[in-house]
């Protein structure tokens, strides 16, 4: 999360602003130097989404059995924030 808000206040400073913004951190995402990073990013919501633990990065799962309650806690977070980035991507295309 350092590394991404570090390379958005670059993407910010670049553009002559001082205050980062959403297309500032959307670029960092993108950004080849948060490539392996966003990777990692997208396994650990896949993670949260599914019951599968056959995952490419073993050291992204969690060891430790969570409640059912933190379970579905994370999982409606999870969907309710994918829900949300398809919208703002559905609406501003």
């Amino acid at each position: 999360m350092v590394q991404l808000l570090k390379l958005a206040y670059v993407e910010c400073r670049n553009s002559g602003r001082q205050c980062v913004n959403q297309l500032d951190i959307t670029r960092a995402y993108r950004a080849t130097a948060y490539t392996a990073s966003a990777g990692e990013v997208e396994e650990l919501m896949l993670l949260a989404l599914s019951s599968l633990k056959k995952h490419k990065l073993k050291d992204l799962h969690c060891p430790f059995d969570l409640s059912a309650a933190m379970k579905t806690n994370v999982v409606n977070f999870t969907r309710a924030d994918r829900q949300e980035r398809v919208n703002a991507t559905v609406f501003h295309s």
